[in-house]
């Protein structure tokens, strides 16, 4: 793993210029290769005015072009803001607006300009080439590298920030627990604006592996890909992991990463028996990515846990600011070198706490693995009791022919509020609500079955596996 002394790029370059890092569209590029258009944008970048603490909004589809802006940046001394180029016109705008960026590149349909803000195309900075001598920025780990924008409470983008130090510490630790040969291979599975992703990209360059990028990473593009070549680590989501299976994929990864969203213990059993080397991991965007990881095949007994602490990570389950022992639910907190150091706001960065609340509600067993039970938020109240909609979606998603579900609460005069769920049923069933709530009977107590059910072909979900509840919303009504 090399070293936080300098920028990354550069230090890959001096450590192994002809080592192959980037396969893309067929043909490998150097590190000496990559910093040679690296340089150059950044030269341009600097005609710009973009400088030490600069903010460059990214808006880039092609992940090549994603993985070269994102080093000229950090050689310049400005910070990254990876920005989701599947966001409509007005959600984009609002963005821009509210983050207020120094520039705006952009390789994809640039939807939602502000006019206010200076933009320039990705092209533009490949092919010009200044007539100016150019030094990297002087390089401080603890300077802001990265602000990921993740959707806060009422779906308002927060901007979470993270310096070189807590990405370095991130992927130290993730070092620590694999200890991964030098000639590992990844594919660039997850969207690199989301954490999932862009840590993707920073383990291979840190850890100088090779890594696989896309011109077009949809999942179709993906999957064509996991028919013909293997990889040494792949990240999925769930949905991901289940088309795969459904489809008859051989394992396609000799280590497969399975977080972003719940994963179902039938699912993972799946696959472990079909020979896929699963690690179920946890974390956030605000613990730069994974924070615990269970390797399942060395302990299939604790396939419903999301296993232990990685090096150098502390997680307390606490209640009333107390610490809980084992056994004894409460909420999850996580104190690491990898955490955040604050939110982004345009005028000033909000600082984190020592120890990030993350939400999550879960516990600790006797032997230190975590089990994470859903979210704080994910109480009902219904007649004066509490119920987790985690616990009945659980239970939802124990019978055999319910695919796929959603628990949620609907106001009601008699309860205050009801349990009701969202199913879809499995093709080869034609079941109707009244055999739902009987089989149900076994599993939950009589007050946690939902008293509605709302019957529909999919649950819409994002490309991390997370529900979108603005176009379920609009589903429902529907139905």
């Amino acid at each position: 793993m090399i070293g936080n002394d300098n920028h990354w790029l550069l230090s890959a370059v001096q450590n192994s210029p002809d080592s192959a890092a980037v396969e893309y569209d067929g043909h490998y590029y150097t590190y000496a290769e990559i910093y040679e258009t690296v340089a150059n944008i950044a030269r341009s970048l600097k005609t710009l005015d973009i400088k030490e603490g600069s903010k460059a909004a990214v808006l880039a589809k092609n992940q090549l072009n994603f993985f070269l802006l994102v080093n000229a940046i950090w050689i310049s001394g400005a910070v990254v803001i990876p920005i989701n180029y599947r966001l409509t016109e007005n959600e984009s705008a609002e963005l821009l607006k509210n983050i207020k960026p120094d520039i705006l590149i952009y390789d994809s349909n640039p939807v939602g300009l502000d006019k206010d803000i200076p933009s320039v195309e990705a092209e533009f900075l490949f092919q010009n080439n200044p007539d100016k001598e150019y030094t990297a920025a002087r390089f401080d780990s603890s300077r802001h590298a990265v602000i990921i924008l993740t959707s806060g409470s009422g779906g308002k983008p927060k901007g979470i920030v993270h310096t070189f130090d807590t990405i370095y510490n991130s992927v130290f630790s993730f070092s620590e627990f694999f200890n991964p040969s030098e000639q590992s291979r990844w594919l660039a599975s997850l969207p690199l604006y989301h954490i999932g992703g862009f840590m993707i990209l920073c383990r291979a360059l840190l850890l100088r592996h090779q890594i696989k990028l896309l011109p077009d990473p949809t999942f179709d593009r993906i999957k064509k890909i996991l028919q013909e070549e293997t990889f040494d680590f792949l990240s999925l989501v769930p949905t991901q992991l289940k088309t795969l299976l459904d489809e008859n994929f051989n394992p396609v990864a000799k280590t497969v990463f399975l977080g972003g969203a719940p994963a179902e213990a039938g699912l993972v059993n799946r696959a472990t028996e079909l020979g896929w080397n699963i690690v179920k991991v946890y974390g956030s965007t605000e613990t730069c990515s994974m924070v615990t990881a269970l390797e399942v095949y060395k302990r299939r007994d604790k396939i419903n846990s999301s296993g232990k602490p990685m090096p150098g990570c502390q997680i307390a389950v606490m209640q009333n600011d107390k610490f809980l022992p084992a056994g004894e639910c409460g909420e999850i907190y996580v104190k690491s070198p990898s955490n955040f150091v604050g939110i982004f706001h345009p005028e000033r960065i909000y600082r984190s706490e020592e120890y990030f609340r993350t939400g999550d509600i879960g516990f600790f067993d006797n032997e230190g693995f975590l089990y994470v039970e859903g979210r704080r938020d994910d109480i009902i109240i219904t007649g004066g009791v509490n119920v987790s909609s985690g616990e009945v979606l659980k239970a939802l998603t124990k019978l055999e022919y319910i695919s796929d579900a959603y628990v949620f609460a609907e106001r009601d005069e008699k309860w205050g509020s009801r349990i009701s769920a969202a199913v879809v049923v499995k093709k080869d069933y034609d079941i109707a609500g009244t055999k739902i709530k009987n089989d149900l009977k076994s599993l939950l107590a009589s007050y946690k079955i939902p008293k509605k059910l709302y019957f529909l072909s999919e649950i819409p979900r994002n490309e991390m596996g997370k529900i979108n509840l603005e176009k379920l919303s609009k589903l429902l009504n529907q139905v």
